[in-house]
């Protein structure tokens, strides 16, 4: 299912996405779509730990956000899986393989863009990224996308 995402920076790297613009409504295996969604490309531990012109990259974006950008994606309707972690459960969409591959290019570029490509990749098998599979948490036991579970692999 092809929809529709803004690449943003908000402390994260992510794809915000309208659930109305894009006419996503999905079942929710009796769990509530979450009133914001998105799709995390990075991490903010990453934007913490890479310095850009002596400082935190996350202070340069936050004062230099880069312009939105409308990104396409394709989420397999057939991965549809539910992760439970205490009392928290979230039922999450990846994307296809083949979005996931132009998901990691688009990041990468997104670092080469500001000559920070080879520090973003020496950085990233320390952080959640390292194998991060893009998807949205669509629904959880609230509607409140800070009732989700991270689901970084």
């Amino acid at each position: 299912m092809l929809i529709k995402g803004t690449l943003e920076f908000s402390g994260i790297l992510k794809l915000t996405i309208d659930c109305e613009t894009n006419g996503l409504d999905l079942p929710t295996q009796g769990l509530t779509k979450n009133q914001k969604m998105h799709v995390t490309l990075v991490h903010q531990q990453i934007f913490k730990l890479i310095e850009y012109n002596g400082k935190q990259f996350r202070k340069f974006l936050s004062k230099n956000k880069p312009e939105p950008i409308e990104v396409t994606i394709d989420i397999d309707l057939q991965s549809a899986s539910i992760y439970t972690q205490d009392d928290k459960k979230v039922l999450v969409f990846f994307v296809t393989e083949e979005n996931q591959t132009e998901l990691d290019f688009l990041v990468q570029d997104f670092f080469a863009s500001y000559n920070l490509q080879d520090q973003f990749n020496s950085i990233r098998s320390q952080t959640p990224d390292e194998g991060r599979r893009f998807h949205i948490s669509y629904a959880n036991s609230t509607g409140n996308p800070g009732d989700s579970i991270a689901v970084v692999w």
